[in-house]
């Protein structure tokens, strides 16, 4: 062997062994849905360490459509990366035209529902509005804005958008329902969802039987927040909300996401992607009178 193959080696030996971090776009040969990580159970994991969160860096927002054959997330400072299973194999990871704060994907399109913030000029303040994008193909739609205002979207498959609005100075979870193609005007889920607790991010079940949402005891930015869970009823109501500490337990203010097949929970903690089990939910949905 000449002396420079041998040095060659040498150099990627110790790379491996210094646990170099990875080409930020380049993939292992992966297969199956998910990147082809092994499913989580109950307990949260960090998602696909060292090809998704990956040391030194911080990612958000990672969303899953297609049964886990499409993938779209945030890495701070470089962009959102979208990476197709297309079979046999995963795309490299490629940075997407998308530009995006608090996105989330619709469960029955290849949508994007995020927000772009406006500054009214009569009051100078700064408007949430929800815009949209299609994916067509392999390029993404024109941005669209939907007509409707709030932060954090969530989406079910009737397209129903859930988001943080603002009620008697008090944040609270506003919906406007999809009906004959139009948005209907917004309206705040009434108790047990309002309460003089501050609400923020929902994250919607695919089919709409629950709802995760941030909450905590009094004002959102002076005390930790926690993650709730309620149940929509038979009737169309809500059930009281639930903690979720022992299934999520963690504090801060973390944006859930699902995946569209409704099969797993994603959140970002300390700048790395964790995933979860939906199941968790399941122990937490009372016996009867629920969806």
């Amino acid at each position: 062997m000449k002396r420079k193959s041998v040095y060659l080696l040498l150099v990627c030996l110790l790379l491996v062994a210094l646990g170099a971090s990875p080409d930020q776009g380049h993939l292992p040969v992966l297969k199956g849905p998910y990147l082809g990580q092994k499913p989580p159970g109950t307990t949260p994991e960090v998602f696909a360490p060292g090809l998704v969160s990956i040391e030194n860096s911080n990612e958000y927002f990672c969303l899953f459509w297609d049964h886990g054959k499409h993938l779209v997330f945030l890495r701070d400072g470089s962009g959102y990366f979208e990476s197709i299973f297309d079979g046999s194999q995963w795309t490299e990871l490629k940075n997407t035209e998308i530009s995006a704060m608090e996105p989330c994907n619709s469960p029955s399109e290849k949508k994007l529902f995020y927000n772009v913030f406006k500054k009214d000029d009569k009051t100078g303040n700064y408007n949430a509005e929800i815009w949209t994008m299609e994916k067509r193909a392999n390029t993404w739609s024109k941005p669209e804005y939907s007509g409707i205002n709030g932060m954090g979207p969530a989406v079910d498959l009737e397209g129903n958008l859930y988001y943080s609005t603002s009620k008697d100075g008090l944040m609270c979870i506003g919906v406007s329902y999809m009906r004959n193609g139009k948005y209907t005007d917004e309206m705040v889920l009434p108790p047990p969802i309002y309460s003089e607790k501050e609400l923020i991010h929902p994250c919607v079940a695919p089919d709409g039987s629950w709802m995760i949402f941030n909450t905590e005891n009094q004002k959102y930015y002076e005390q930790g927040c926690g993650l709730y869970v309620s149940f929509k009823k038979n009737d169309g109501t809500w059930t009281m909300p639930q903690n979720m500490k022992s299934q999520i337990p963690i504090t801060g203010g973390p944006l859930l996401r699902i995946s569209s097949d409704g099969k797993y929970l994603f959140y970002t903690q300390n700048g790395d992607i964790y995933w979860v089990s939906a199941k968790i939910i399941e122990a937490l949905r009372p016996k009867d009178k629920t969806r």
